[in-house]
């Protein structure tokens, strides 16, 4: 096993993490079982001091779980120097056969914890407290998930070796592949160039929608949620390789390196926040007409517009700069 204190700390992290979420979801149990906002019972009134407290230690920890899926990435990145045969984290994560579930379970459960911090958010401008349920439930669903999470981490910290060769990116990401990532970098630049584009257009038309006329809630939401695999596509196909100035050079993760600016973090960034605020969306729009609700969701979808608006936003005109401000050119106008 590789230990390094990024490693010791994202363990201790993920052993944290898990253990609050367990103790929380104990009161979320109590919350589901007893929850009566019509009682002036001494039981509903102690819920109610708990639910405050359990809420304050959970918004944390899901704060904590999206600081471990960027320290995981940065850790992984940095283990490449140690592994031989390894460029960058592409090779660090392939070193172990749970590196990549582990980065794929991270990012589900900070997209599970950036859900419950905006039904949290949402819950705490009202005064009934109505998606205290919902949050309890969502609560109980992150446990097992952040259980296999440290499992996987664990799992893979374990197996790494000094002395094992791995591949790199340039394997794992080559165009002649017959792999899943194989396929995506081998994607036609100019159609997917084209479909990007059009992607983010209507996305921060309907952002906008949302933010002058209150309306457009399902097609931003929709189309949000359908950007996020193109967007990772895109990034793969031919962000990279001209952020690179190198046509066979499809990784993801090189662009996190000081070489490049670490431009790679602001890019997943936005991609995670553009994807939440439109999976966000979608989530309120289901209690729009509850009680309680019907004006602040609105609200609520607002922020969540603005929020995709930057983080889009900021996206595209990194794909604009890298694509007409390179020396390499994919496509021929």
């Amino acid at each position: 096993m590789i230990s390094s204190p990024a490693v010791l700390v994202l363990q201790g992290l993920s052993a944290l993490i898990f253990v609050s979420l367990a103790g929380a979801g104990f009161w979320a149990y109590r919350l589901l079982e007893g929850w009566n906002p019509q009682s002036a019972s001494e039981e509903q009134l102690r819920l109610e001091r708990r639910t405050w407290l359990v809420s304050a230690l959970v918004s944390r920890v899901c704060l904590a779980q999206g600081a471990s899926f960027f320290l995981f990435i940065h850790t992984a990145d940095s283990l490449h120097r140690i592994l031989p045969g390894a460029m960058c984290a592409a090779g660090s994560l392939n070193a172990g056969e749970s590196g990549y579930p582990a980065l794929a379970l991270k990012i589900l459960n900070t997209i599970f914890c950036g859900l419950w911090l905006l039904l949290e958010r949402t819950d705490r401008l009202t005064d009934q407290l109505p998606l205290l349920r919902t949050r309890c439930k969502l609560l109980l669903g992150m446990i097992p998930f952040s259980a296999f999470e440290a499992e996987l981490q664990w799992d893979y910290f374990r197996s790494l070796r000094g002395e094992r060769l791995t591949s790199c990116c340039d394997v794992l990401f080559s165009a002649e592949g017959k792999s899943v990532l194989g396929w995506v970098s081998s994607l036609p630049v100019l159609p997917l160039q084209i479909l990007f584009f059009a992607t983010m257009i209507f996305v921060l038309s309907a952002a906008l929608l949302i933010l002058r006329r209150g309306t457009g809630a399902q097609a931003f939401a929709v189309s949000g949620i359908l950007s996020f695999p193109l967007n990772v596509a895109a990034l793969i196909a031919f962000v990279s390789p001209y952020i690179y100035e190198l046509p066979t050079h499809h990784c993801p993760f090189c662009i996190l390196q000081e070489e490049y600016g670490y431009i790679g973090y602001p890019i997943y960034a936005s991609i995670l926040v553009g994807f939440l605020a439109a999976a966000g969306t979608a989530l309120l729009s289901r209690y729009r007409s509850q009680p309680g609700l019907e004006k602040i969701v609105p609200r609520m979808q607002a922020r969540l517009a603005a929020a995709a608006l930057v983080s889009q936003g900021f996206l595209t005109l990194v794909v604009i700069g890298s694509v007409f401000f390179s020396n390499l050119i994919l496509v021929e106008f």
